[in-house]
């Protein structure tokens, strides 16, 4: 199984003092890197924008960076 993520969820802290902002990237890959063992997934991709940042990314970029994924995850299944 594969999973293709977008950001690190490194905004939206409501409580500073319990998640501090410099640390919330390690904390959301961690949160991200359980759930996707405990759902079986074996494959990720991180894209790399920012967080609250995906509508400003370049639409054709961001398409080809997914099918090129999408094509390596298919020609691996058909080998």
């Amino acid at each position: 199984m594969v999973c293709v993520t977008a950001t690190r969820g490194e905004l939206g802290v409501t409580d500073p003092q319990r998640w501090p902002p410099e640390q919330l990237p390690t904390i959301r890959e961690a949160e991200l890197a359980e759930c996707l063992r405990i759902l079986g997934v074996t494959e990720h991709h991180w894209l790399g924008y920012p967080d609250g940042g995906c509508d400003s990314a370049d639409a054709d970029a961001a398409v080809e960076r997914i099918a090129g994924i999408l094509r390596a995850v298919t020609s691996g299944l058909r080998s």
